[in-house]
């Protein structure tokens, strides 16, 4: 039973119902404290309930709150003990894909830009052992920047294929499932996954929908029709107005044979990149009556109609001839041998976005990063760098105090390094592996002070009080004429050491004309490089 506008699902409250799917319905809702705080809320429906589907759902939300990617939908919360269980996940404000295709085909710049974030998306979940297994225009969302955003992951999982039931399945997910989903034992949910894309791609460029239900019968026979279409059906093309590359693309997403197809989403993307194609390509919409039934409505001309046509044509070579006496010469025409525009898609990709993640750096270090510009700093492990160009290859970063504006060997105490960006990624994961240091700090005039010994022979009390801070931290003294510090980041560290009985107002006093009696203390800064892995250091300070 669907929900209705107003009712409450814990702090939401129901605007509208969006869709469903096969185990429950999404809504658009705005939080009961404010209006203005929007979600997508799905919903495990009470008829759909059921040891397989309660795990099922809960495993959802599981693999959607592992993925960060600005292709993907964002999970914020999970309530499995609320009535109904909901996923809360962002409100992508935006019109699915299949709401585009129905109003008709779309430039195919336009068609090719939309997969490229698709691809990107579905490399970044394969590669992290997650497979979608229901890519089809309901479940992608564009906006009105032009981002699109994948949803509904209710039959995706991780690695294995696992079993798929009737009720985690709907006859749309079937049309844009590839051949071979007949045969579960053989069916590689990647291919799965990519032989939607081709489907899709054909359905953008095109304006029609590519393996429609007949309506006739049974579900189950129209589902039967249409499996067999398939396997006898020879690949989609969109047609001989699309570049030859980007034809090529489309039947091999949609090939019979698995072996003819591109193997992963990172070898489709890159298919797609070598496309060239007509950016103002466009595929007019079908007309209403079929040609050959508005052949028929018409026709054999009359000899009437001849003769009229004649007379209409003599007339207008007459008509032309006055015009070319009334007119003044023109220039003759100037040959141009160049041929029609087409625009390489490396050319006609717009800078993009680039979310990165930065794992392994400790608190307190700054990182920055960039990709051919401005330094972007890194804040809870994430960065988001906008306005990348479609051709950077590379992802610079450096980390460390003071070094968003170091430059090669200005600064050694900064860590820096470059990663790989693959082309049209939009999504890069950054490890790092930051040194840290052991500080030794010597005290070589006390020890000389007392001819090295620790104690007076006879007192086990210190000569004198000792303070050793590095930053906020105070360091180990194994003798009262040393101190070490353990695991310290690179970068300029402040040391300060005290001897004596000296207050804190004293500390970096530095000399006997500015220091309380009795006290001696330094300051100065201890410089930590990156890379180094034990820093010593004397720090003369006489004994007061």
């Amino acid at each position: 039973m669907d929900l209705e506008p107003g009712e409450q699902i814990d702090v939401w409250v129901i605007e509208e119902r969006l869709g469903s799917g096969g185990m429950g319905s999404v809504y658009r809702c705005h939080n009961a404290a404010s209006t203005r705080i929007l979600a997508a809320v799905k919903v495990l429906e009470s008829r759909r309930r059921s040891p397989e589907s309660h795990q099922r759902f809960l495993r959802e939300a599981e693999i959607l709150y592992g993925l960060d990617h600005p292709n993907i939908v964002q999970i914020r919360n999970v309530r499995m003990d609320a009535d109904p269980p909901y996923l809360e996940m962002e409100f992508v404000e935006g019109e699915s894909l299949e709401q585009h295709i129905r109003r008709g085909p779309m430039p195919a710049i336009e068609a090719v830009r939309i997969v490229h974030q698709l691809l990107s998306a579905l490399k970044y979940i394969h590669e992290r052992g997650v497979r979608h297994r229901d890519i089809k225009p309901s479940n992608l969302l564009l906006t009105a920047d032009g981002r699109v955003v994948l949803v509904d992951f209710g039959l995706a999982m991780e690695q294995e294929l696992g079993r798929i039931t009737a009720e985690g399945l709907s006859f749309g997910t079937v049309s844009y499932a590839p051949p071979e989903w007949g045969d579960p034992a053989n069916l590689d949910p990647v291919q799965w996954d990519l032989y939607g894309v081709g489907v899709l791609l054909y359905e953008l460029l095109t304006g029609t929908f590519a393996f429609p239900l007949s309506g006739e019968g049974s579900m189950r026979k129209q589902l039967l029709q249409l499996m067999l279409h398939k396997q006898q059906a020879d690949p989609l093309d969109p047609g001989p107005m699309f570049s030859p590359a980007l034809r090529r693309l489309v039947q091999q997403l949609t090939a019979y044979d698995v072996s003819d197809r591109p193997s992963s989403a990172r070898e489709a993307a890159s298919l797609l990149e070598g496309a060239t194609i007509d950016s103002s390509t466009r595929v007019p919409r079908p007309a209403s009556v079929p040609p050959t039934v508005l052949s028929a409505r018409l026709g054999r001309p009359s000899p009437m109609s001849w003769l009229i046509a004649l007379a209409f044509v003599a007339a207008l070579a007459v008509l032309g001839a006055l015009v070319t006496q009334w007119l003044p010469p023109q220039p003759p025409p100037v040959a141009v041998d160049e041929p029609p525009p087409v625009l390489d898609l490396s050319e006609s990709v717009p800078p993009r976005s680039l979310s990165v993640r930065v794992l392994g750096a400790p608190p307190g270090l700054p990182v920055w990063v960039s990709a051919g510009d401005a330094p972007v700093l890194v804040e809870q492990g994430r960065a988001l760098i906008e306005e990348v160009e479609p051709d950077t290859e590379r992802l610079s970063w450096i980390a460390g105090v003071g070094c968003r504006a170091c430059v090669a060997g200005e600064c050694p105490w900064c860590g820096r390094g470059t990663v790989p960006i693959v082309s049209g990624e939009e999504a890069i994961e950054l490890k790092l592996s930051v040194p840290s240091a052991t500080v030794a700090v010597g005290l070589p005039l006390l020890v000389d002070a007392v001819g090295g010994a620790p104690f007076r022979p006879k007192k086990k009390k210190p000569l004198w009080e000792l303070d050793v801070r590095l930053d906020e931290a105070i360091g180990i003294q194994p003798n009262h004429h040393a101190a070490t510090f353990a695991e310290i980041l690179p970068g300029k560290h402040t040391l300060v050491v005290s001897v004596g009985e000296c207050p804190e107002e004293d500390w970096g006093c530095s000399g006997s004309d500015t220091c309380s009696t009795g006290c001696r203390s330094v300051s100065q800064d201890l410089l930590v490089p990156w890379g180094e892995r034990v820093v010593s250091i004397d720090v003369l300070i006489p004994p007061p």
